[in-house]
């Protein structure tokens, strides 16, 4: 038997614009802005307040809003790319908002408040951008294998700490994943939570009651009723107010009473211990992965991400670094490319200071008032759709819009040899928080994706990385096992075809998860029509 949460109270978060803040760092610098000012706003209802209570709790709200703001801005990108700070600005803005708006104790001051936020509703992180963050510290978490408690810590990465999480912060968590059916994270961050609010002192996060509400039902549908029973019985001694709870949590314990009765009775058929109420056995805590995540390709993918060497490199040894002018093509004979070979066959190269400062700030500058967040094909109706495995925001930008882009595309072409003729525009992509690209081919394979016949299939990829990214964010090949890592003014570049026309299976690649910073890239993707007498075909009609 399993019981279902449904008459627990539920937080209700204030609804703003669908703003997609989650995909990327580049529009959440605004939201700071406006913590600030709601931090003044708070502080001077203070006074009107006439519950002295409530009227500290506001007070001590105000201040900290205030406190964070005022650190937040001093570098706010180093602020935001850190992503358990990203993840408390959001909650900031929703579930906490839900509790400042209910501390107002007359209507007048919580319809100042509600104005208040209407104001600032199209830049403010909204539920979608919070219930988004949660999701991608969840995928950071898998990904990269770290404990809950290193992200309570803040020693989740070596060069990036974090203010503590507190057990509000982590219940948060544990409620998302819990509403979505997701026993396994949910019962990691309600543990964590009943950790963190043991070590609070006299302010306390949160609402007891509640939280081992949550967890009784969470340890339940993972089978640790013994759990369930200890932390039911905890409830009880608190006395809930509501007595709803009370008699739903009395039920609760005669159901597992019974249901405990017939697991030992169980034990006992099969010669087993009968485990002692006061000595819990250990958590049991199973995660249930889906058929794509349990796939050899994902687990290559999540090692590759992590940093293992999942493979050897057959050409290692042949792999060298030098100085390229392109076959001598004028614009590189006074200042050859650095390059650095990664493999072979296919040739995986990573060009080094391809690209300046000045020319990244430019066309992030252009880029950044047009970011939408990234589609990609779907095969079943040939529409762009939104998709969990591609998280992040894009824009495209076209030589006409500015020079700058103009030099930037004439010295692809020098590099590569390649013509442009029937190349894309130059993609802008900014991977916020957790932002990822799964395991894809970038060229149409078998009619699907496909083309116009005025360009034809993806020929080759180039990659400008433009920003150091603290932790995570690397371009990974799954079928070979190459990591390339994302270098502020590197780029890389590999063929996506055969010099027959034919894809190359080899090239499949992602983009790994930011664990910590903003990766930005350009992305220029050349097509096959216009390269005949760039890159012929050879008489061996396999290559």
């Amino acid at each position: 038997m399993k019981i279902t949460l449904t008459c627990l109270w539920m937080l209700s978060a204030l609804t703003f614009s669908h703003a997609e803040i989650f995909t990327a760092m580049a529009t959440m610098k605004k939201a700071l802005d406006i913590e600030q000012q709601f931090a003044v706003e708070l502080k001077s209802y203070v006074p009107l307040i006439k519950d002295k209570v409530r009227s500290e709790k506001v007070a001590r709200l105000a201040e900290e809003y205030g406190r964070v703001a005022n650190l937040s801005l001093l570098q706010p990108e180093a602020y935001l790319a850190n992503p358990v700070n990203a993840y408390m600005l959001c909650k900031r803005f929703t579930a906490d908002l839900k509790e400042v708006r209910e501390l107002l104790d007359s209507p007048h001051l919580q319809q100042e408040f509600d104005t208040l936020i209407a104001t600032h509703r199209a830049e403010a992180p909204d539920r979608e951008d919070f219930d988004g963050v949660i999701e991608a510290l969840l995928r950071l978490q898998d990904t990269y294998e770290i404990p809950c408690i290193r992200f309570v810590d803040g020693t989740f990465t070596s060069d990036v700490n974090s203010p503590r999480m507190t057990a509000s912060d982590c219940f948060e968590i544990g409620k998302h994943a819990y509403d979505r059916k997701d026993s396994y994270h949910s019962l990691l961050w309600l543990l964590e939570s009943v950790a963190s609010l043991e070590m609070e002192g006299t302010y306390q996060s949160m609402d007891r009651v509640l939280l081992l509400d949550y967890l009784i039902y969470a340890l339940i549908d993972q089978g640790n009723n013994y759990h369930a029973m200890h932390y039911a019985q905890q409830l009880l001694d608190l006395k809930p107010a509501n007595p709803v709870t009370v008699d739903r949590i009395a039920s609760v314990i005669d159901w597992l009473h019974a249901e405990i009765a017939k697991e030992n009775a169980t034990r006992l058929a099969e010669g087993r211990p009968i485990p002692q109420l006061d000595i819990l056995p250990p958590v049991s805590n199973k995660r249930e992965l889906s058929a794509k995540h349990m796939g050899k390709e994902y687990v290559k993918y999540e090692a590759l991400c992590r940093g293992e060497d999942i493979m050897a490199n057959p050409y290692k040894h042949d792999l060298k670094c030098y100085y390229s002018t392109s076959d001598g093509n004028p614009l590189l004979l006074l200042a050859p490319v650095k390059v650095e070979e990664l493999y072979k066959s296919p040739d995986i190269l990573l060009y080094h200071d391809v690209i300046s400062d000045g020319e990244i700030e430019m066309v992030k500058n252009l880029s950044t008032p047009i970011l939408k967040r990234a589609t990609v094909n779907d095969p079943n109706t040939g529409r762009l759709i939104y998709s969990s495995y591609r998280v992040s925001r894009s824009s495209w930008l076209y030589d006409r819009y500015h020079e700058a882009i103009v030099t930037i595309t004439k010295r692809i072409s020098a590099i590569t040899n390649l013509d442009m003729t029937s190349a894309e525009g130059l993609q802008v992509v900014n991977y916020g928080i957790g932002g990822q690209y799964e395991p894809h081919y970038d060229h149409s394979r078998d009619g699907v994706d496909g083309f116009p016949v005025t360009q034809g299939n993806r020929v080759a990829t180039w990659i400008y990385y433009m920003s150091d990214v603290s932790a995570g964010g690397y371009t990974v090949f799954t079928k070979v096992g190459v990591k390339v890592p994302p270098i502020k003014g590197a780029a890389a570049f590999w063929w996506n075809l055969k010099r027959n026309g034919n894809g190359d299976s080899m090239t499949k690649h992602a983009g790994c998860p930011v664990l910590s910073g903003s990766k930005w890239v350009a992305n220029k993707w050349t097509h096959i029509i216009g390269q005949e007498w760039r890159r012929p075909c050879t008489l061996n009609e396999h290559e």
